[in-house]
């Protein structure tokens, strides 16, 4: 409940969740920011230290840098909406890429569009289904741009994000919500025929 949240140097608490504010100017220091707000927090609220368990974070390496100096046990989660775009990026970023991808009959194009289905496995099926998805490419040359983006930053164990930070089966709720879209789908294309 809104009322139940209390408002901390533009961050909202309550027990189980709080959120920070995007970075500002005055805090140039990452490090910085991340130690006067969670700290600002404790003392203000904790009799002890504070003990966060799982962070959200965008793709931005010093944040997870950050997060993991100051909470080492911390697990660190990111957004697939984030990711996407990242993607989507790469992929306009190119003009083969992205002439391919705005093509619905291009074959490219839709071998493209299958790699954003893959935050929606598990971590440790990523790397088998990257391979299976690779080996399918239709234009080897072309395709090779995209999916070395995506090992290097990505699909490696050493990548920048590896696919545990993004990479997990959609939540129960998730997964209800997925076939309501679905059911509301099926039930327009019905209705258009």
């Amino acid at each position: 409940m809104l009322s139940d949240l209390v408002l901390v140097n533009n961050t909202f608490l309550d027990s189980n969740f709080f959120a920070i504010t995007p970075v500002d100017k005055i805090h140039k220091n990452l490090f910085e920011y991340v130690e006067i707000s969670f700290g600002t927090i404790s003392q203000q609220f904790f009799t002890s230290t504070l003990d966060v368990q799982k962070l959200h974070l965008d793709f931005e390496a010093r944040a997870h840098e950050a997060a993991k100096e100051i909470f080492p046990t911390v697990m660190i989660v990111t957004c697939r909406f984030h990711l996407g775009q990242a993607w989507w990026r790469k992929i306009n970023g190119d003009s083969n890429l992205r002439n391919a991808y705005n093509d619905n009959n291009n074959k490219l194009g839709q071998w493209l569009k299958l790699f954003f289905g893959l935050p929606f496995l598990p971590s440790d099926e990523i790397e088998d289904a990257f391979l299976a998805l690779t080996a399918e490419c239709p234009s080897l040359e072309k395709g090779r741009v995209f999916t070395d983006y995506l090992v290097s930053t990505y699909i490696a164990p050493d990548a920048l994000f590896p696919p545990y930070l993004w990479a997990q089966e959609p939540s129960i709720i998730q997964n209800m919500i997925l076939k309501i879209l679905k059911l509301n789908s099926c039930f327009f294309l019905r209705k258009l025929y």
